[in-house]
């Protein structure tokens, strides 16, 4: 059995340890995201364009593939029905 008794101040002391903690690992997320997914440096402008280039192919070639993923899985390959002349 659980013999600690818990009071109203320790129950508010722990969750505002918890929201700093919560808030600490949110900012840390943002910037690891951040740092992860920041587009190269560039020198020149040609490279830069050459970064939008493979960012928009990127984007379009995840987008039709997500496409044909959920054309075969949900809606592919439907046949009509052949209405019989009996």
């Amino acid at each position: 059995m659980n013999t600690k008794q818990y009071t109203l101040a320790s129950i508010q002391a722990q969750t505002e340890q918890l929201k700093v903690e919560a808030r600490k690992s949110g900012k840390q997320l943002k910037q690891h995201f951040h740092e992860v997914f920041a587009p190269p440096a560039t020198t020149s402008d040609v490279e830069r364009w050459v970064n939008h280039a493979e960012s928009a192919y990127a984007l379009y070639d995840g987008l039709a593939t997500g496409y044909k993923l959920l054309k075969n899985l949900f809606g592919g390959r439907r046949r009509r029905s052949r209405s019989r002349a009996d």
